[in-house]
């Protein structure tokens, strides 16, 4: 569209650009392609930088799966995010209904099935009373706790029955073609591999938006004390003034080896224990869907004392950490006023179940409510893994030109024990990719 035509309007024209196909497509590149009238030129624009000699590429579409990009432009993209896989459901759960021929067709991401077909599985799997009448369109949210562990469980034996099916060999040529065709299966398993991980956690789990307080189990809205209250030895020692510099600089420190890796560990296993009990909520929240979080609490003596007694090292983690906004105020990295929210949230991503796409701790000033976590200032992350090279679960910290994060540019920062993540909450885009083996714990601290 030209510089007069909008992108909804009726006039909207259709041209070929030569050149323009040469370049190649990427899912997690921003680009359009725009006619500029007064230079009587075609631009291809694309977010981000580039160095000399990368290449640029630009995205296809938004949310193609890779049986659009194979349908249309001849190629499989690995570890596509908007893959999908569709699903024959009744084939796969209800013999009698297969062969009475009844079909009941489901589109599967890696994050469970679309909201269409979660309705449709929700009427199909609900009692008389639950149903009330209504139609699968109408079903939008849950009918009921057993209605959704029913909906989750039948999501996880139809992703199990159609990766038995993939799992077989098929004889294909090694050409350019059978190689392709190998690609696609392989994408596709992935894509069933996760969303069974992710629907594994759901069906046996209790969920919520938002991570609930271990101490009442409800909605945590903040509270908030002066740094000066919660200064500690740790805390005074751990940081210098050249990650008050990082801070400053590029928004973020990296700080390995912080705290004992005994101290992990004892953490670690804390966590399994909450963990084990269901303490933790599946969120349903769209950006991190599947992971597992709650809030501990150390804002009142009662629940100190209590914090301490059951999870002693938990607590004595959550009290080094909150020393840190003092120091960091001492440093001059961040301006005063800094403000502690006395709690933490521990969060667990399952093994290919869970990532949380790019995205800001704050988005002040165009949000300021504190209950949305908008006037969070300081973000302060510690991570409780034995982490290996291939397990994936990094942190991503993008740079972000003109506060638009970059695809392309990031730092990733292995979760490993012992290691302790300071950024600037309004400032750092960042985003969690999925642990490749085992579950990856992480401690988060707000600071306001």
């Amino acid at each position: 569209t030209d510089f007069f035509v909008g992108a909804s309007a009726k006039l909207k024209r259709h041209v070929v650009c030569p050149v323009v196909d040469y370049l190649n497509h990427d899912s997690k590149v921003s680009s359009d392609i725009a006619y500029e009238y007064f230079a009587d030129k075609f631009a291809v624009r694309v977010i981000g930088g580039f160095r000399a000699g990368e290449q640029a590429c630009i995205n296809y579409g938004e949310s193609r799966s890779n049986d659009a990009l194979l349908q249309y432009y001849g190629f499989v993209e690995r570890d596509n995010p908007h893959d999908t896989y569709e699903l024959e459901i009744l084939q796969r759960l209800d013999a009698e209904a297969a062969t009475a021929g009844e079909v009941l067709q489901v589109t599967l991401s890696r994050k469970g099935p679309d909201g269409s077909s979660l309705a449709k599985l929700r009427h199909l799997l609900a009692d008389e009373a639950e149903c009330g009448g209504r139609k699968p369109a109408e079903m939008t949210e849950p009918l009921s706790l057993a209605n959704e562990k029913l909906v989750w469980r039948a999501v996880t034996l139809g992703c199990e029955a159609a990766l038995d099916v993939l799992s077989q060999k098929v004889a294909a040529p090694m050409d350019e073609v059978g190689l392709t065709a190998q690609r696609f299966r392989e994408e596709k398993r992935k894509v069933l591999t996760t969303c069974r991980a992710h629907a594994q956690a759901r069906f046996c789990r209790p969920s919520s938006p938002a991570p609930l307080s271990l101490a009442t189990g409800k909605v945590v809205l903040p509270t908030f004390e002066g740094s000066s209250s919660w200064s500690h030895e740790w805390a005074d020692r751990l940081l210098a003034p050249a990650h008050a510099a990082a801070l400053r600089d590029v928004g973020y420190t990296v700080v390995p080896e912080a705290f004992d890796a005994g101290l992990a560990a004892r953490c670690l296993e804390e966590c399994g224990k909450l963990d084990a009990a269901s303490r933790a909520t599946v969120t349903t929240n769209s950006c991190n869907s599947g992971s597992r979080s709650l809030w501990l609490e150390f804002d009142s003596a009662a629940r100190r004392e209590a914090l301490q007694s059951e999870y002693p090292a938990m607590y004595e983690l959550s009290r080094m950490l909150a020393g840190l906004p003092k120091r960091t105020e001492e440093l001059g990295a961040l301006g005063s006023g800094l403000q502690v929210h006395p709690a933490v949230m521990v969060a667990m991503y399952p093994e290919q179940g869970a990532e949380y796409a790019v995205h800001k701790d704050s988005y002040a000033p165009k949000d300021n409510d504190p209950a949305t976590g908008a006037t969070r200032r300081l973000t302060v992350l510690a991570y409780l893994n034995d982490w290996h090279e291939g397990d994936g679960g990094e942190l991503r910290l993008h740079e972000s030109p003109g506060d638009r994060p970059d695809s392309r540019r990031f730092e990733a920062v292995a979760p490993t024990a012992g290691k302790v993540v300071l950024f600037d909450s309004p400032r750092v885009w960042h985003a969690v990719v999925p642990s490749q083996r085992g579950d990856r714990w992480a401690v988060t601290l707000w600071v306001h």
